[in-house]
């Protein structure tokens, strides 16, 4: 019998891939169960749709938890992160939720903000231990950084929505965080970012 989580494993990469117009029966068929028994487990598309939103976000905090070197610390973090990131699976990721608030915009308003929620604390802890660890500065505001930081992410899929802009996603989110990152980092920090701007051969964008 397969479980919640498979369903949900499955649902996941089914709406991310096709959109969130995928109907029910779809959705059953590649799980390889009925209807019914899809149906057993969420009361409709909307509820599975939530979970489904909210299950990709735990992905997302434990993949965070799995990169924590001691050796690079929260700054290696989130360097990780930033270099984890495409053009094709930032794009995926912002119209997937762009049709979500058209489609099912109750489904978005309590997503997201449960998302953000999860996504400020989470952030916010990051700063936190990067400060005991010598890599951002004591006397920055940590809950005003970490909504400005969170902002980046949020102008990238308010421009999505502008056709007429050709605008590469992943660019603008890279070297926008990079650049906040930069902000706020002690010496130690400072030449961490530099060595990795350099490595990746992006320092004459930044500086």
């Amino acid at each position: 019998m397969i479980s919640k989580q498979q369903v949900l494993e499955t649902s996941l990469t089914l709406f991310l891939d096709k959109g969130c117009k995928i109907t029910m029966d779809e959705i059953a068929s590649e799980c390889g169960i009925s209807k019914r028994t899809l149906y057993e487990l969420f009361k409709d598309k909307s509820e599975l749709l939530l979970e489904s939103m909210s299950f990709h976000e735990g992905i997302k905090s434990n993949m965070t938890k799995e990169l924590y070197d001691p050796e690079t610390g929260v700054l290696g973090v989130f360097l990780k992160i930033i270099d984890q990131g495409n053009e094709k699976m930032i794009t995926v990721h912002f119209r997937f939720l762009a049709e979500v608030k058209k489609y099912y915009p109750d489904v978005y308003r309590q997503a997201i903000e449960e998302i953000r929620q999860k996504q400020y604390l989470n952030i916010k802890t990051l700063v936190e231990k990067g400060q005991e660890e010598g890599f951002f500065l004591d006397g920055i505001d940590v809950p005003s950084f970490t909504i400005l930081f969170m902002s980046i992410a949020k102008a990238v899929e308010d421009v999505i929505n502008y056709n007429f802009m050709e605008v590469n996603k992943s660019f603008v989110i890279k070297r926008g965080m990079l650049l906040y990152l930069r902000g706020i980092s002690t010496a130690k920090g400072v030449e961490m970012i530099d060595h990795y701007l350099k490595e990746k051969q992006i320092i004459k964008i930044i500086k």
